[in-house]
């Protein structure tokens, strides 16, 4: 009973170990894949790129190497905190403030700058549709009045007879141009 106590016991710490073993091996990937993403995504280049692509090698080494360890994840913060300053550079030269707090500030108001802008797009669109829809409901009234107003019979008449003219003008310019050409 005693073996079978302590067989149970070297199970459940082999089944720690393997626990522990697999969780730094995913925080170890997800650390490279974090790292990766940053590379590609600031477009860092040059030391900074070296230095991370190093600490992600390094980091993956045997148990043993605690200092070396250690210092490649100083050398891995070191980096971080430039990819991190570089990152607050730009944004200092896009918002033109160089303080932390005025910062934070203005993306606050640049937050309900959005707000307000994307609910005038939207009331705009609503309003560019009422007044789609007006101006389709204004020419078929117009359209309507055209053929369907009093004494529009008379004024067909009119046309027609206008051009009845013009085409007894244009036989005439014809025939004349025919006359002089001879």
């Amino acid at each position: 009973m005693r073996r079978e106590k302590e067989l149970r016991e070297r199970h459940q710490v082999v089944q720690l170990r393997k626990q522990m073993y697999d969780r730094s091996m995913r925080r170890e990937a997800k650390r490279k894949d974090i790292v990766e993403k940053s590379i590609s995504e600031d477009g860092i280049t040059g030391e900074g790129e070296t230095a991370l692509r190093a600490s992600m090698n390094n980091g993956s080494s045997s148990p043993g190497k605690q200092l070396e360890n250690e210092a490649n994840e100083a050398n891995a913060a070191k980096t971080k905190i430039n990819i991190f300053e570089n990152a607050f550079h730009k944004i200092k030269e896009a918002t033109g403030v160089s303080d932390v707090n005025e910062v934070i500030q203005k993306i606050i108001g640049q937050e309900g700058t959005t707000e307000n802008l994307m609910m005038l797009t939207k009331e705009n669109q609503a309003r560019l549709g009422g007044l789609t829809e007006e101006t389709k409901e204004l020419k078929k009234n117009v359209e309507e009045m055209k053929y369907s107003s009093n004494g529009g019979g008379h004024r067909r008449k009119l046309v027609e007879d206008q051009e009845e003219q013009f085409q007894t003008s244009t036989n005439r310019l014809d025939r004349h141009k025919v006359k002089y050409e001879r």
